[in-house]
């Protein structure tokens, strides 16, 4: 993540970290290559940073959190917010679905209002989505219900961490959201790999189960859903 004055911020993990035997790590170099401050994120799992963004006046840094758990796949998202200048923390972890399922934060934006979007996936079910649902090419609606093994997901919180609005990404299989970006023209687009037919609004394919296709969405800013389409592997 870059800053308006050049200074920059890079995030991803370490080893031997603070809290487990890895950690996230967010780091701020200075102009001349030495080291301003680093922070260490997560728990006593091997967690990594896996986004970062400038939002006003706060450095969002988003990734995985796993439990002290048997099973490896399970961890929460993780979404931290850090001072700029100094690396301290301005608001306590906020875990995205719980150690028994499977959940990831990929990719945080910047949202015009000072609150912030981000995009990963989960097994939670029957998250409170605060949006309106739409008819995917086959019909059936999407975005307010859990659908698959593993659904994408997108969200949008406010500049406190307060949680504005949950949306559903994805059909019957495996689903991913692995980026987002806030266009000049104010709108989110969230781009990932599916598995699954039939979610689109726009004729663009049919993803096949045993293949990874592309997909770009994108709501509004208040999280309805606009449009949808695939980059099929196989049509």
């Amino acid at each position: 993540a870059a800053g308006a004055t050049g200074e920059f911020y890079a995030g991803g993990i370490i080893a031997d970290g603070e809290f487990g035997n890895r950690d996230g790590l967010v780091v701020r170099p200075s102009a001349s290559g030495l080291l301003d401050w680093s922070a260490y994120l997560g728990d006593t799992g091997n967690d990594s940073v896996l986004g970062l963004a400038l939002c006003g006046s706060q450095l969002i840094a988003v990734g995985r959190c796993p439990g002290t758990t048997s099973n490896p796949s399970a961890a929460f998202g993780m979404i931290v917010s850090l001072d700029p200048e100094t690396g301290t923390e301005n608001w306590s972890n906020l875990l995205v679905g719980n150690y028994s399922g499977t959940n990831q934060l990929a990719a945080v934006a910047a949202a015009p209002d000072g609150g912030f979007y981000t995009v990963g996936y989960t097994t939670a079910k029957s998250k409170a989505s605060g949006v309106s649902d739409y008819q995917g090419l086959d019909g059936i609606s999407y975005g307010t219900a859990f659908k698959g093994a593993l659904d994408a997901v997108a969200m949008k919180y406010s500049s406190t961490g307060e949680l504005l609005w949950w949306r559903y990404l994805g059909g019957t299989n495996d689903d991913e959201a692995t980026a987002c970006a806030v266009g000049t023209d104010g709108a989110l687009y969230i781009g990932g790999s599916t598995h699954s037919a039939g979610w689109a609004t726009i004729s663009s394919g049919t993803p096949a189960i045993e293949k990874n296709s592309g997909f770009v969405t994108t709501p509004g800013a208040d999280g309805s859903h606009l449009w949808t389409l695939f980059f099929c592997a196989t049509t």
